[in-house]
């Protein structure tokens, strides 16, 4: 088995150099064109597919790997975006944190996407 956190050097490494093997989607994903992969890295957690299958998840890499790969995120996020979502983390938090609070708060039944039949219907005669 090859040492994970080497591959996400590796990653790093090329990502840093622009290699066009590491194709930058968008500031959250990466495509890997040589084995398929994708790195999807979110603000609060990351997994790498394939065929649109996860492979790994964030909770599956070490302390050191998981450091590895914010790294690589910040090398494909505007430095002005890491920046914005800092300063707006604390406020984004607390907010999600108020709208759970509330939704137990006063109970708002959400839809479950089941039809419901119209009453003001005509029956079928054939």
């Amino acid at each position: 088995m090859l040492n994970i956190e080497s591959i996400l050097t590796h990653i790093y490494e090329e990502v840093k150099k622009q290699s066009p093997r590491f194709v930058i989607s968008d500031d959250e994903h990466i495509i890997d064109t040589k084995t398929g992969i994708t790195l999807h890295m979110y603000d609060n957690w990351f997994k790498i597919t394939y065929n649109d299958a996860n492979v790994i998840v964030k909770d599956d890499f070490t302390t050191e790997e998981q450091a590895k790969v914010w790294t690589i995120k910040q090398l494909i996020t505007p430095p002005e975006v890491l920046e914005n979502r800092k300063i707006n983390f604390k406020p984004l938090q607390d907010a999600r944190r108020v709208k759970l609070s509330s939704l137990f708060e006063k109970p708002i039944p959400g839809s479950l996407n089941i039809p419901v039949a119209k009453e003001d219907t005509i029956p079928y005669i054939g």
